[in-house]
């Protein structure tokens, strides 16, 4: 798609063979080949129509081949091994020529006329290995793991300087001594160990306190690590706890808190648990990000067909901010997240399925562009309503419709640094979608819509990687084929 504004194309192509084999009803084997052909511009949704990179195409491709095992020495004593070795080659440009001079604050202007990070001819490979043990009992179980990668490449930059645009000279190529300019291979080495251990200790037979910890330890160069040379050096240490609580069979109480740390994985794989009592401990933030998150939840069933919950979490995040064309850590930005969820979900037919949900979340960052994100405070509201249809015969269909409340302060990418601007919005959004579901399981075909009524709003969407909602009528088919 060429998206739905300058510079939002998204071209995206995807391959994925996957094979299980059972030896014994003990042990089996697993092996995946997995291809990715992507290429982005600003996809971003960043509130304002002109808070967007005009000019920055990243192109990444990936192949990976992973192959992994699973072993039960006895019922309660299970091994998993996980093995991937990722080829990845990228190729980030930005600054064309007779770009106006970048604000770096303080009144520094440098006039950035090219900046390119070359990976294509200078491939990244990246190993990955990791084992995990799973012990299981009535009264207290435990999942104990270590994992080992390293990412290894040297990609090219060039940056140049183009005083054009203010009435000097042009742009120089790599070696011209005549204006200052950056050729140079950056080497892009990391290593990381990751040992890990979960307890599940069962104190009463509707009590289970979670309890354990993980250590990341990374060696490399600023690509990854900040730091002056190839051998920095970072560590973190990541309590875990959580509590699952029944106190009848029809509520369920999860309370949890622990530490996570980002480390750069290029393939976006682990086998270790995501999740401590329900709640997500990995996201996809900046390498070295590291902080706390805390959540509690109720979940309720009132009946077979009416069920509801509250959720609330509080997550806080400090995230090094490294010097332009350095390694040097020059301040951190500390971003907070409020999250409140809450939904009922109620089926009066057996083809008919009501959700009724609403969602707070609000964001702050101390450094908003430093944090990629632009925005110093974010408070959003969404009201999704969904109705859903599922006929024996294999017809579905499901409409939602959403309302969404935003508003917050926001520090442009072009405006001098500093800049603090203030938006709001209100609108609603409608999605819907048909489908037909294969008998016997063989597959699924869907067609939808999102963004049905084509509606133009302002909205800033945190995830820059996966846009939340459509800001245009986007139409898509879909089609599942399982075989075996």
């Amino acid at each position: 798609t060429d998206g739905w504004r300058t510079n939002a194309i998204q071209r995206d192509g995807n391959a994925n063979v996957f094979m299980q084999y059972e030896f014994t009803p003990k042990t089996s084997l697993q092996a995946e080949y997995r291809y990715r052909n992507l290429q982005t511009g600003d996809v971003q949704q960043k509130f304002f129509d002109n808070n967007f990179e005009p000019n920055t195409i990243n192109a990444v491709v990936t192949n990976t081949a992973r192959v992994g095992g699973r072993h039960s020495f006895a019922p309660n004593s299970i091994l998993i091994a996980n093995f991937a070795y990722t080829k990845r080659s990228e190729m980030l440009n930005s600054a064309p020529p007779n770009a106006p001079p970048l604000d770096f604050g303080g009144g520094l202007f440098i006039p950035i006329s090219f900046n390119q990070i070359n990976g294509k001819e200078f491939k990244q490979d990246v190993y990955s290995a990791e084992m995990q043990h799973q012990f299981l009992s009535n009264y207290f179980s435990l999942v104990s793991g270590v994992g080992y990668s390293q990412q290894n490449g040297h990609p090219f930059q060039q940056t140049g300087l183009d005083f054009s645009s203010i009435g000097g000279p042009a742009n120089s190529a790599c070696g011209d001594p005549t204006i200052p300019n950056i050729c140079q291979n950056l080497p892009a080495l990391v290593r990381n160990y990751n040992p890990y251990g979960y307890g599940y200790f069962k104190i009463l037979p509707n009590l289970t306190f979670i309890g354990g910890a993980s250590y990341v330890y990374q060696q490399g160069s600023p690509f990854f690590v900040p730091g002056p040379n190839s051998t920095n050096q970072d560590n973190s240490f990541n309590p875990k706890f959580g509590l699952l609580f029944q106190p009848n069979p029809m509520t369920t109480i999860r309370l949890a808190a622990f530490k996570s740390f980002t480390r750069p994985l290029a393939n976006a794989q682990t086998i270790e648990p995501t999740q401590v009592a329900g709640f997500n401990q990995f996201y996809d933030d900046l390498n070295g990000a590291n902080g706390w998150k805390y959540g509690a939840a109720v979940n309720q069933k009132f009946t077979k067909t009416l069920f509801a919950g509250i959720e609330g979490s509080y997550r806080k995040i400090d995230t090094p901010i490294t010097t332009p064309f350095g390694g040097a850590v020059q301040n951190e930005n500390v971003g907070e997240w409020w999250q409140a969820i809450g939904y009922f979900n109620y089926a009066p037919h057996d083809w008919v399925a009501l959700r009724v949900s609403y969602q707070y979340d609000q964001v702050s960052n101390s450094s908003p562009l430093g944090g990629e994100l632009s925005a110093a405070q974010l408070f959003t509201s969404r009201v999704p309503l969904s109705a859903g249809f599922f006929h024996p015969s294999g017809f579905i269909a499901n409409l939602t419709v959403t309302y969404c409340n935003q508003n917050g302060t926001f520090e442009p990418i072009f405006a001098p640094a500093g800049t603090r601007v203030d938006g709001r919005d209100t609108f609603w959004l409608t999605d819907a979608m048909i489908g037909y579901r294969m008998p016997k399981r063989y597959g699924l075909i869907t067609v939808g819509v999102k963004n049905l009524f084509d509606q133009k709003f302002n909205f800033f969407n945190t995830d820059f990687a996966n846009p939340l909602i459509q800001p245009d009528r986007l139409v898509f088919f879909k089609i599942t084929i399982a075989l075996g």
